[in-house]
């Protein structure tokens, strides 16, 4: 290797190889391997779906390129494409006409190639973006170059990218060539016309600060039924769902649901994490009808599209039999709930997944005054939470409160304002003043503190 490839930035992103006929004693393996070096320093080799999403799901703030096999990848994709981390996803196989079938519902797949050469050209060039948009910029408007220039004759001035110019005169000054000087003048801030500019802009594309430039750069750059627009659609309502802000959530996952609609046909896959999402803020707005339905929906594309027992129809059996419980169907609600542990507790899945599960029916036993089960339950799914999770992580906050809930039904008022407490103090360091669950969580404070 040259010197000038070892040369590298140090590494904003996790490159993944998922593959279940890796081996590394293959002169095959070990060429892709080298090759793949020759653009990154460090490629994390999995040779199972469930490997790969483990990997995803252990650095979930850190950018991800995932390299597939066309076997594993029809399993895989569904399960990651909605991470809003995952940058791009390659597919390398050796029937590109096969795997081209399915992989244009997924806009994250970057190509079907059948040689690792062309994978990594496009990786090259990803990945120089992602470095690009990790590199800082100055907070000045312009800066002199000269000393560093290659045209040392020349005065050379870099802008930054945040610099606006209003243009005066545009003279040709070669007759012979398409050559022009332009006279350019900075704005100022208080600048009228810039100003009526940026409210327009504020009107047309809502959210704030690199959001909105998110948003109105995708407005620019793409048709209005690009599959990518809806993708980031469906990460602005996932931000807005984790922070409680569901009428927000709901607008944003319409407006994406309607590109999904100009772009694909109905039931495509593309719909199924769509209309989960859809599930999921109908029941935290207590629209059981609804969330039921979309959910639904999901299921019916998830068993058409998908292996019998894959993990993603095991978090939809969950989700549906959640509903159920809300709905005071409790009979369904375990009914569903043990359709999901069927799957997750028969293949290798995300053990979070499992979790959920767990406490899902802890939450159905315990409005059923089976306390005892319920805390069996609860205690499982607080197992994995807390092995897997940052302490002060919201999810394990959900499980004190349910343990805080079930110690005020027992009379272990003790036990149940140690609980609370502690959903309380994460909640506090971790949402907003006015999300939901905290407010939730400090209703049930005052009442076992009222008991006590």
């Amino acid at each position: 290797m040259s010197q000038q490839s070892r040369r590298r930035h140090p590494e904003n992103y996790m490159v993944i190889w998922v593959d279940g006929n890796m081996d590394m004693t293959n002169k095959d393996c070990q060429n892709t391997m080298e090759q793949l070096r020759g653009v990154v320093n460090q490629v994390n080799l999995c040779t199972t779906a469930e490997e790969c999403i483990q990997q995803l799901n252990k650095n979930p703030e850190e950018i991800s390129f995932v390299i597939s096999s066309g076997a594993l990848g029809q399993h895989l994709v569904p399960s990651i494409h909605g991470m809003a981390k995952l940058n791009a996803i390659y597919i390398c196989c050796d029937n590109k006409q096969e795997h081209e079938i399915w992989t244009k519902s997924w806009a994250k797949i970057k190509g079907v190639h059948t040689t690792i050469k062309h994978i990594c050209e496009k990786l090259a060039i990803a990945i120089k973006q992602c470095n690009q948009d990790h590199m800082p910029v100055s907070s000045a408007p312009f800066a002199s170059i000269r000393e560093e220039s290659y045209f040392k004759d020349e005065e050379e001035i870099l802008f930054s990218m945040h610099t606006v110019f209003r243009i005066g005169e545009v003279r040709k000054i070669d007759n012979n060539r398409a050559l022009y000087q332009v006279d350019l003048k900075l704005t100022s801030d208080d600048d009228p016309q810039l100003r009526e500019l940026t409210d327009f802009i504020r009107e047309e594309v809502s959210g704030t600060g690199w959001r909105r430039m998110g948003r109105l750069l995708l407005k620019i750059a793409l048709p209005s039924n690009h599959p990518d627009l809806a993708e980031s659609h469906l990460n602005f309502a996932a931000c807005y769902e984790k922070m409680g802000d569901y009428t927000t959530t709901l607008k944003v996952l319409k407006n994406a649901y309607q590109i999904q609609q100009k772009a694909f046909k109905e039931g495509n896959p593309a719909f199924a994490s769509t209309y989960s999402r859809f599930g999921r803020v109908y029941r935290n707005m207590k629209d059981y009808s609804k969330s039921l339905d979309y959910f639904q929906k999901c299921l019916t594309i998830f068993q058409r599209t998908l292996p019998e027992r894959h993990p993603n129809q095991a978090i939809t059996y969950s989700n549906i039999g959640d509903v159920h419980r809300l709905m005071g169907d409790y009979e369904q609600a375990i009914s569903f709930h043990q359709k999901a542990l069927n799957i997750q507790e028969s293949v290798q899945c995300n053990p979070l997944e499992c979790a959920t599960t767990y406490i899902n029916l802890g939450e159905t036993y315990r409005q059923m005054k089976d306390y005892t089960t319920a805390l069996t339950y609860y205690e499982k799914g607080l197992e994995i939470r807390e092995k897997k999770l940052p302490k002060s992580h919201p999810d394990l906050a959900v499980v004190y409160h349910s343990l805080a809930k079930l110690y005020l039904s027992t009379r272990q008022y003790n036990m149940a304002m140690k609980n609370v407490q502690q959903a309380v103090e994460i909640a506090q360091e971790k949402l907003s003043s006015n999300h939901p669950h905290i407010l939730e969580y400090k209703e049930s404070f005052e009442k076992i503190r009222k008991k006590m």
